[in-house]
């Protein structure tokens, strides 16, 4: 209703391009978010999302131009979030060192990301170091004590420790954070 009476109002086309992204039409998202970029608002935000939008509609070609651009304009505490959503872009091409890398430089700049701390520690896991990578769920719980993820991978890594007790309790934590 918003956008039938002003058609350049840069909080419904973002409400709009984002429910576009996550009902997996990236290129009706990454149309909205260029109408956003033509009303002269440029930010971190709408950088990162232009990358991940063109990225999933396939425009390589222009993907990292907008993650470059996001970098560039980022200051120390949003650089975490370009490089997370970079490290998803070395995965889906299935470079699990820049991914690493990646991951590596978003927990530097923002410890905050619970997110980067599961990736890791899901890479360091498939390397067969469940330490390491037990170690980086729980930094992941820390940063987000509501993530499912690091629990049922924590949980796994208790279960094959023989830690029954463990294994229960981060189950039981991911199945009350995401039922």
């Amino acid at each position: 209703q918003i956008l039938q009476q002003d058609s350049s109002h840069v909080e419904a086309l973002a409400s709009v391009a984002t429910e576009h992204f996550y009902n997996n039409e990236p290129e009706q998202a990454f149309l909205l978010f260029r109408r956003i970029l033509h009303t002269g608002t440029a930010s971190v935000e709408l950088f990162n999302n232009l990358g991940l939008c063109s990225f999933y509609s396939q425009q390589y070609d222009v993907c990292l131009g907008w993650f470059e651009q996001a970098l560039a304009m980022s200051n120390d505490e949003e650089h975490g979030s370009v490089w997370y959503n970079l490290s998803h872009v070395a995965l889906s091409l299935g470079d699990t060192v820049l991914a690493y890398q990646c991951l590596k430089v978003a927990v530097a700049s923002d410890a905050s990301i619970a997110e980067a701390y599961n990736n890791l520690g899901v890479l360091e896991h498939r390397k067969g170091h469940t330490d390491e990578a037990f170690s980086l769920y729980q930094s992941a719980i820390e940063a987000d004590e509501h993530l499912h993820e690091p629990h049922y991978n924590s949980a796994l890594i208790a279960h094959a420790r023989g830690d029954a007790q463990t294994a229960y309790q981060e189950a039981d934590a991911s199945l009350r954070s995401f039922p």
